[in-house]
């Protein structure tokens, strides 16, 4: 199986959105799910400088001999500013007898290649391309395998944080936790975009942030979930959340959780700037629990969302919130109000639908 690869200059076009150039490395992977790819991928892209200046480094895997490429363990890049990562139509799929853990996932923007969580991964795209995970029951959670995602965005911390990032034309399945994870006890993430991605099944959460800001997932499609669709949960009390964005994504079904939930870890941290608005749910009814608790959530918006599947109400409780907006909902009800709302400030809280 060859390991060369090549730096080719490019001008993109409209190829990748925000970028004017870039320089290509290719990476040739056995397409065939044979050969163990890990280190092949890991250690080209670890030891070639990403961009410069208006020039971005794409790395396109080229897979020969087919599109399912073998990985024992998760693609990990850190740091790495100005580069694209195009998976070239090929499809990452993680070992069946791997264990359940942050380092066996799709892949883990960073935490470097056999080295540490230093995170500074900086002005990304992530495109066209499937990672598959090896979760025995998917769409179903599973405290054991929780620890895994398809992608996970983290470390550095606050000195060294990944930031500016797009994720698109993506697929993802067989997770055993969340779809796309953002950030970790004391490592903030912000200013990533995800647009146009699909995930087929994930065991824990579709999105879960857990300290970001400026957080964009918008018109993707994400099928069932073995706990929650979305989660802001932060970790630690010290890891607040604000300006996150959830709108126009389709939703099938959820598992043992709900739609969503702000602070489902209950750990009191003050929330802003919540926006979850324009999501269609085609499996299952809109049940959300935001509850903040002792750090109150300043501004959150619940509008024109829709579910499809009649539910007993209420299914939105809403609690210890500044400037409350639940508006324009359409929910089908078997009994009950749609929601309850307590211990919150400038609320309104309709019109909603039946």
């Amino acid at each position: 199986m060859p390991r060369r690869h090549r730096h080719i200059r490019h001008v993109s076009g409209t190829q990748y959105p925000g970028v004017s150039s870039f320089v290509t490395t290719t990476i040739n992977v056995d397409g065939t799910n044979t050969n163990d790819e890990f280190a092949n991928i890991c250690s080209v892209i670890a030891g070639t400088a990403g961009g410069s200046g208006s020039t971005y480094r794409r790395f396109l895997l080229n897979g020969v001999g087919g599109t399912i490429v073998r990985m024992s363990a998760a693609l990990q890049i850190s740091p790495k500013d100005r580069f694209i990562l195009d998976l070239g139509g090929c499809t990452l799929k993680t070992d069946v007898g791997a264990a359940f853990t942050q380092l066996t996932g799709g892949i883990v923007l960073g935490h470097a290649y056999l080295g540490f969580w230093d995170g500074g991964v900086t002005n990304f795209i992530i495109t066209n391309g499937t990672l598959w995970q090896n979760n025995p029951a998917p769409g179903v959670y599973s405290g054991a395998r929780e620890s895994q995602a398809n992608l996970e965005i983290a470390g550095g911390g606050v000195a060294t944080p990944c930031h500016d990032g797009l994720i698109y034309n993506m697929t993802f399945r067989g997770a055993g936790g969340d779809t796309v994870k953002f950030g970790g006890s004391g490592d903030i993430v912000y200013n990533i975009r995800g647009y146009n991605n699909v995930s087929l099944d994930t065991g824990r959460m579709g999105i879960s942030v857990i300290y970001g800001h400026d957080i964009y997932w918008n018109d993707n499609t994400q099928g069932p979930c073995g706990y929650n669709c979305w989660d802001i949960e932060p970790n630690i009390a010290a890891n607040p959340s604000d300006r996150i964005y959830i709108r126009r994504n389709t939703y099938s079904t959820w598992g043992i959780g709900q739609f969503g939930s702000i602070n489902g870890s209950s750990t009191a941290s003050p929330f802003s700037e919540i926006y979850i608005e324009d999501n269609l749910i085609t499996g299952k009814h809109m049940q959300m629990t935001n509850n903040n608790g002792a750090s109150r959530t300043a501004g959150l918006y619940i509008r024109r969302n829709r579910s499809l599947v009649a539910a007993a109400g209420p299914i939105i409780l809403c609690s210890f919130i500044d400037t409350l907006r639940v508006q324009e909902n359409t929910q089908p009800l078997l009994s009950g109000v749609l929601g309850t709302y307590t211990n919150n400030t400038d609320a309104i809280t309709a019109p909603n639908y039946a």
